[in-house]
């Protein structure tokens, strides 16, 4: 099979996102690098039934960042 340009574009647009990332976090393991590129495939809506499980992980997550004093 012959690679496009289109191939080749998609190609180097990946490897740098790849190489980004690792810039940015480069204590990153592979398995980082296999969620990024599923992730900016396929979104994480599948890991969520529900916009309102959703919002209550993110408050969640927001208050144990941002625990409100006594």
């Amino acid at each position: 099979m012959k690679n496009t340009k289109r191939d080749e574009t998609f190609l180097r647009e990946t490897r740098h996102v790849i190489e980004r990332h690792i810039e940015l976090y480069p204590k990153c393991e592979p398995d980082d690098i296999v969620k990024l590129l599923y992730q900016s495939e396929f979104g994480c809506g599948h890991f969520v039934r529900s916009k309102e499980i959703a919002f209550g992980r993110y408050e969640a997550h927001d208050e144990s960042l941002n625990p409100k004093p006594p």
